[in-house]
Formats: C-alpha cells, sequence, structure tokens
C-alpha cells in the first residue's frame, strides 16, 4: 500500500515537473515571436520613414518650383479662366501632400502618456530613461517580459499604420495636384512658350 502512494506521488510530480516544462517552453516560444514581430515592425517603419522622406523632398521641391514658376512675368503668372482654377487646387493639394509626408516623418514619442506608462513598460525607450538602474534591474528580473511586448507591438503597429497612411495620403494628393497644374499649364497656350524661357534662369 505504501509503494503504491509512493508511486502515486511520483508519477503526480513527474507530471507536474512536465507541465510546467511545457509552459515555460511556451513562454520562452512566445517571447521569442513576439521579438521577431518587433524586429519586422521597426523594419516596417524604418521603410515607411524612408519612404516618406523622400516624398516630403519631392514634393517640397515641386511647390518651390510652381512658387519660383508663379512669381511675376514667369510661365504660371498669367494664367486665366479654367487654369487659375486648376493652378489654385492643385497647389493646395501639393501643399497638403508636404504635409501628410511631414507627419509621417515625424517621430512618434507619445511624450504626454509616458508618464502614466513607464512603471509597467521598459521596452521603449521613452519608458527606459524614467528608470533607475537598481530600479531596471530589478524589473528585468521579476517582471514578465510578455505582457510588456504585447503591449509594445501593438503601440508600434499602430504608429506603423498611421505613417503608412499619411504616406499614401501625401503621394495620392501629390499626384493630384501634379495632374491639376499640368492641366492648368495646357489651358495657357503661351505657357509652354514662357517655361522655356525660365528654365534655365531656374536652373
Amino acid at each position: 500500500m505504501v509503494l503504491l502512494v509512493w508511486l502515486l506521488i511520483f508519477t503526480l510530480v513527474a507530471l507536474l515537473r512536465r507541465q510546467l516544462v511545457a509552459e515555460t517552453a511556451s513562454a520562452e516560444n512566445a517571447i521569442e515571436s513576439a521579438w521577431k514581430i518587433h524586429a519586422a515592425l521597426v523594419d516596417w517603419t524604418g521603410k515607411v520613414d524612408q519612404k516618406a522622406s523622400f516624398a516630403l523632398a519631392v514634393e517640397s521641391a515641386v511647390l518651390a518650383a510652381i512658387i519660383t514658376l508663379s512669381s511675376d512675368a514667369r510661365a504660371l503668372a498669367s494664367l486665366t479662366g479654367v487654369g487659375v482654377w486648376f493652378y489654385r487646387i492643385g497647389v493646395v493639394l501639393l501643399i497638403f501632400a508636404v504635409g501628410y509626408a511631414m507627419r509621417a516623418v515625424t517621430p512618434q514619442l507619445r511624450g504626454s502618456k509616458l508618464k502614466d506608462e513607464w512603471e509597467d513598460n521598459f521596452i521603449f525607450f521613452g519608458h527606459l530613461r524614467r528608470w533607475s538602474e537598481p530600479e531596471l534591474t530589478r524589473a528585468l528580473q521579476e517582471k514578465d517580459l510578455l505582457p510588456m511586448l504585447s503591449r509594445q507591438l501593438i503601440k508600434m503597429s499602430d504608429i506603423a499604420w498611421k505613417k503608412h497612411r499619411y504616406l499614401q495620403r501625401s503621394l495620392l494628393l501629390a499626384a493630384g495636384g501634379t495632374i491639376l497644374l499640368v492641366m492648368a499649364g495646357m489651358e495657357d497656350k503661351d505657357m509652354f512658350g514662357r517655361l522655356q524661357t525660365w528654365l534655365p534662369a531656374i536652373a
């Protein structure tokens, strides 16, 4: 009878140990997967920042050229009729395109919310800067990393999504503005002659 009890205890201990090992392995796999997703989000965010920076540079250059060509006696200075409205709307669209590109490249630091979040988070540098070395060391030893990683992934995904949407709107607005400006120029039959005269001066 005693042997049977010991055998039962040994079996229960073995089962509990196996379950504990499985749970530990599952948590480690989850954290590893979360870090991989984190790395992918960092890569996507970096790429959209590069694209938005390029779009901002091109759109700003186009807008500056349009403003230059709109000064007295230059190619876009004497538009009339429908061409004037095409020109005005096109310029407005380009200004909004530049604005959205600037929003896409602007860093998302979430400064107003950090003071309420930092005690439960230490992955984002905005949270880390508020920790002291002893407190951070203790937190790294005691706190569960997976919930923090999950929150960070959600925040990063939201930021990446907004950046891509801003860039998308910027490109669409820039395309629409450029088309309208071309149409404005086509309405003026003498514009191309003036443009050929002023392009060397701009260069």
